[in-house]
């Protein structure tokens, strides 16, 4: 039940496209900075997510967490590398749909899969696939956990990727956090999408006619229906029981 209505208040949040992450993050003077995986821009204004994956919290310009799908790929981009170094891409789970005690740092979560990228250049992009990775369980950071149990554990919504040189002396860098949900849970979202705006286009159509009819019946009539419906739905609310009496 927690999850239906998640995704149906996900299927109903608006995107920004005001922000752009490849332009608007700011980076260190040195080391990796990320140009993708970065959802809003900091100063609770905008937001902005790749195709694919939907805001956590719909309308919320301020927190940073995304959903993210099975069967989706997703570019992690950065720039600022060192060239030749490999880079080091870590995927950190939270382990938890919801908030158990205390809520960690994102450097203090478990990493539980990684691989290292070369990249001759100081820009370099990962296709970032969660339900390949999920399925190529147990890894070498998580001997004991089975595809079922990681792709359970990436259900939690405070997950996020560390990208780092090692042995380059730079910083590390982590992505906004985001949960890894079901096909399944997309094709939801997608339909309640599509449901919402077939209705509002139904509303539109409606609200046309009516404005047609109007013009047609003239203005006297219309005010006169209007009045009577108003009155009707007075005398329904007037005849409903009050609580406690």
């Amino acid at each position: 039940m927690v999850y239906s209505t998640l995704f149906l208040l996900t299927a109903l949040s608006p995107v920004s496209l005001a922000f752009d992450p490849a332009k608007d993050t700011s980076c260190n003077e040195q080391g990796i900075c990320l140009s993708s995986f970065v959802w809003c821009d900091g100063r609770g204004k905008a937001c902005s997510y790749p195709e694919g994956a939907d805001a956590l919290i719909p309308g919320s310009t301020a927190a940073s967490y995304a959903v993210l799908y099975h069967g989706v790929e997703y570019e992690l981009h950065w720039r600022q590398a060192e060239p030749g170094t490999d880079v080091l891409v870590e995927w950190l789970f939270d382990g938890s749909p919801f908030f158990k005690g205390e809520e960690r740092l994102a450097r203090e979560l478990p990493v539980m899969w990684s691989t290292n990228v070369t990249t001759p250049a100081t820009e370099g992009t990962f296709i970032f696939d969660p339900f390949s990775i999920l399925k190529g369980f147990p890894t070498s950071h998580a001997r004991d956990m089975s595809p079922e149990e990681a792709a359970s554990a990436a259900g939690g919504i405070a997950n996020t990727i560390r990208l780092s040189q090692p042995g380059s002396g730079f910083p590390e860098v982590y992505t906004d956090q985001f949960t890894v949900q079901s096909s399944w849970a997309h094709e939801l979202v997608k339909n309640v999408r599509q449901q919402e705006t077939d209705l509002r286009s139904a509303d539109k159509h409606k609200m046309r006619l009516g404005v047609g009819i109007g013009v047609g019946l003239g203005v006297p009539l219309l005010s006169a229906w209007m009045w009577w419906a108003a009155s009707k739905h007075a005398s329904s609310r007037a005849t409903l029981p009050v609580q406690g009496k």
